[in-house]
């Protein structure tokens, strides 16, 4: 199967980053998660260290201070495994073609405009429009569970004019254009024409992309 990127107008890398906080952000971050209970428990202990508390200021601020130092070493552990499996992902392989020929990249270094070989089973990159599959008919089937939970099959279903763009010397050969319409948050639609040579334009619709 022979998919590409389909926002040609944008030449930057695609990488993947799950939501993480700053080194400076972290400790503003942690207080305000849990802001009331901390403000208050704050509060109490700057008034324990004015002359008019009856309390010994140590006792408000060394358990306010370890609550804060746990919850900030178990969040900079989470940010630690978010930012191990960003790692992962990026670095997965996937078939590029350069050269007339299918070169495994990391998909840290997959561009738009890129073309790239899906295998069976195997996981989508980034956002691709369909251009041809080993079916007959031009069709594949994809689960999007990772994206709305369903693990029903979808049927995707290529361009006629696209169905011979199989092998890497053929899809060497292909030249077109996408416009579409902008990054949104709408998984079940998708607008947009395919232009070949500058001459020929053909509609997409959601059946030719992922």
């Amino acid at each position: 199967m022979i998919a590409t990127p389909i926002s040609l107008s944008d030449s930057r890398e695609i990488q993947y980053q799950l939501p993480s906080t700053t080194s400076l952000l972290f400790s503003p971050k942690e207080c305000l998660n849990r802001r009331v209970a901390n403000c208050y428990f704050l509060m109490i202990s700057i008034l324990s260290m004015t002359p008019i508390s009856p309390v010994n200021p140590v006792t408000n601020v060394v358990p306010l201070t370890l609550v804060l130092l746990v919850s900030l070493i178990k969040e900079a552990f989470e940010d630690w495994k978010r930012f191990q499996n960003d790692m992962v992902v990026n670095n997965t392989l996937i078939d590029v073609l350069q050269d007339e020929k299918w070169v495994a990249v990391p998909w840290k270094k997959l561009q738009v405009g890129d073309i790239v070989r899906v295998k069976q089973d195997g996981f989508f990159p980034a956002d691709l429009l369909f251009l041809a599959s080993t079916n007959a008919d031009g069709v594949c089937y994809i689960e999007t569970a990772n994206l709305d939970g369903e693990t029903n099959l979808k049927i995707r279903k290529a361009l006629e004019r696209t169905w011979d763009y199989l092998t890497p010397e053929k899809a060497a050969e292909f030249k077109g254009e996408v416009q579409c319409e902008q990054p949104n948050n709408s998984l079940y639609t998708f607008t947009g024409n395919l232009i070949f040579q500058k001459a020929n334009v053909a509609s997409l619709s959601k059946p030719n992309s992922f």
